[in-house]
């Protein structure tokens, strides 16, 4: 009876252990169901990864305006962007890794400003608009980039399924689109302003914090996991690791906040060394991008940039203004002074005054008394300023309260005070233009909400509308192209008087389709155009190259009873300024024959004659503008050396 009783004994436990060791071995055996906590956490997770990512590579690539522009540095972002998704996606998928990536990114992040500062400039002094921008995104937006894929595919539950990849590879792309072009479109609009820096330090303190919390939150930081997993996936998580990333990232924290261009600096502030350098006088990130006003101290200049874009700039010293007065030494030099007392002499450059010859053209017997102007893109102030000089009524129309700002206080803009006019109904399209006004929005609505109350008056006041319109938009190497369109000048016509001059800025190549389709539109809007050059060191032989990057300005009218013929100046027109009295005395010799632009008979506006017409619903000048947005980079290199360029 003993002999058969201990095989049945032995059997139920060989049983037993067979079945508590088979589960451990078992290949395929089905995952545990997730729990409604678990999913929370998935969607909070994937929506932080998406917003983190979004913004930040937004940030990266605004980083880089200051030292390329706008326009330059977004050319070739997008290929960036899917080509460091692709690379993710080719990447192996370890879930493992998703403490330790997203510590990694938040590194990545917290050191972001300076390092594209730094790695910015030097790849901006290559001199190469094309592959510089790519390669100042390497160290920053390609590793958010491809560490953002990576966290997104493994936030899925068949994370190594190519079609998944695939998926999470789309969805990431189209993501990162919509939050960049919301950010900037929505964020410089709603006056919150935010800088590169702000966004970039929030993104990686954020991802720091988060992974901190899911790092306790995590059973594998527990100590009964803590023999679970393969020994890499124990040390990856382990708290030596984490408190070594924890570390890393307070230092990369301190080391960005103490460091251009997210330190904190009192103004003025000298960038340089031996008194030779810039010294900035102001500076602010605002609705069109890094405004600042600094002086070229060896050359003796005062310049106000946006980005990688001069919107004025005047002589100061002695030396430099003394070289430059007129006869009649009495009066105060051409820029008056600013706030200050410090005197300003004349423009830097020719281009920043030719638009003043608008007042010369001859308009007929009915000129008012007391003329009012139109002033579209403020810049540093020198057209406005040039108006008040002469008693002429002046409403300004600038999107940037920066620029405003900034023209007041240092380029002697004394006439318009830096605040938006309210009128007495609270409306700024009722205003009549005999008042100095200044209004901050976009010159598009400005012009479209004055026109419909001037048109709807019966009968219409000819006193309410202007007499000269100036629009000068260009900046950063384009403009904007919905400013320039038959809608635009429709209602530009109808807040100006019939025998009114406008004057169009526009700086570029004189045989271009940009050009081409800016005096098309013009000349299919108004009744006559004449373009004049700024190159006063081609006056007497005349402008004979047409691949010379140049500025234009057109000056057109919209009453067929106008010539467009130009007056003698006289002294008042002058304002004690030397380059006024040089430019206006030879003004006639710096027109450009339309045939210069518009070309032959068998030229394309000829032949396709609507397709440079800019309307709203075609509009070709901001894809043609591309070459010369790159063009006016370089340029710009040449007409300060990179240090001014580095100085923010």
């Amino acid at each position: 009876m003993a002999e058969k009783a201990t095989p049945k004994k032995s059997a139920p436990a060989s049983s037993t252990k067979k079945a508590t060791e088979e589960p451990s071995v078992q290949p395929n055996a089905p995952a545990s169901p997730p729990t409604e906590e678990n999913t929370v956490r998935s969607v909070v997770k994937i929506a932080g990864l998406v917003i983190t990512v979004g913004l930040s590579t937004h940030a990266a690539k605004q980083a880089l305006h200051p030292l390329y522009g706008e326009v330059t540095a977004s050319q070739d972002f997008d290929y960036v962007v899917a080509g460091s998704l692709a690379l993710s996606m080719l990447l192996p998928s370890k879930p493992a890794w998703e403490g330790p990536m997203v510590d990694l990114m938040s590194v990545v992040l917290l050191l972001a400003p300076r390092t594209l500062y730094t790695w910015g400039a030097q790849t901006a002094r290559w001199g190469n608009p094309s592959l510089g921008p790519i390669a100042a995104h390497l160290p920053v937006a390609v590793p958010i980039l491809v560490i953002g894929g990576l966290l997104f595919s493994f936030l899925g539950a068949d994370h190594e399924s190519p079609s998944y990849r695939a998926m999470a590879f789309i969805s990431t792309f189209s993501w990162i689109r919509i939050i960049t072009s919301f950010v900037g479109n929505t964020v410089p609009q709603s006056g919150l302003n935010w800088t590169s820096c702000d966004i970039l330090l929030a993104c990686g303190i954020a991802s720091s914090v988060g992974s901190v919390y899911d790092w306790f939150r995590s059973p594998a930081s527990s100590s009964a996991s803590a023999n679970e997993g393969t020994s890499s996936s124990k040390l990856l998580k382990s708290p030596t690791v984490k408190f070594a990333f924890t570390a890393l990232q307070a230092s990369a924290l301190f080391m960005t906040r103490s460091a251009r261009p997210c330190s904190t600096v009192n103004y003025p502030y000298l960038s340089g060394k031996d008194g030779n350098g810039v010294r900035i006088l102001a500076q602010k990130h605002s609705v069109t991008g890094l405004v600042q006003v600094a002086e070229e101290l060896e050359t003796g200049f005062r310049y106000m940039r946006c980005d990688h874009s001069l919107l004025g700039g005047v002589w100061i010293g002695e030396e430099r203004i003394g070289s430059l007065q007129t006869t009649r030494l009495e009066n105060l030099p051409a820029g008056g002074t600013d706030l200050e007392g410090v005197k300003l002499g004349d423009p830097i450059y020719s281009a920043f005054m030719l638009q003043d010859g608008i007042r010369l053209f001859e308009r007929g017997p009915s000129v008012p008394a007391e003329p009012t102007a139109l002033v579209i893109g403020l810049g540093a102030g020198i057209m406005a300023r040039g108006f008040n000089l002469l008693n002429i009524s002046t409403t300004i129309v600038e999107i940037d309260p920066a620029v405003h700002e900034f023209a007041y206080r240092f380029f002697n803009l004394t006439g318009h005070p830096p605040i938006a006019t309210v009128s007495n109904d609270s409306s700024p399209f009722t205003i009549p233009p005999q008042v100095d006004q200044s209004h901050h929005m976009d010159a598009r609505r400005y012009v479209q909400e004055r026109a419909k109350v001037l048109n709807g008056m019966r009968p219409i006041k000819e006193e309410l509308r202007y007499d000269y319109v100036v629009h000068d938009v260009f900046t950063g190497g384009s403009v904007p192209a919905h400013l320039f369109t038959t809608e635009m000048w429709a209602d530009v016509k109808s807040v100006m008087r019939l025998d009114g001059i406008l004057a169009v800025n526009f700086a570029g190549y004189l045989v271009s389709d940009a050009s081409r389709a800016i005096l098309t539109t013009l000349e299919e809007s108004f009744e006559l155009c004449r373009i004049f050059h700024d190159r006063i060191d081609a006056i007497d032989e005349g402008f004979k190259k047409d691949d010379d990057f140049i500025n234009m300005v057109f000056f057109c009218t919209q009453s067929p009873s106008i010539e467009l013929s130009t007056r003698d100046p006289e002294d008042r027109d002058f304002v004690n300024s030397h380059m006024k009295r040089y430019l206006f005395t030879r003004f006639e010799k710096l027109e450009i024959p339309r045939e210069r632009i518009i070309g032959s008979e068998f030229s394309p506006v000829h032949t396709n004659r609507e397709q440079y017409i800019l309307k709203d619903e075609f509009n070709i000048l901001a894809e043609v503008q591309q070459k010369t947005a790159v063009d006016h980079w370089k340029l710009m290199r040449e007409v300060l050396p990179a240090e001014t360029w580095e100085a923010y």
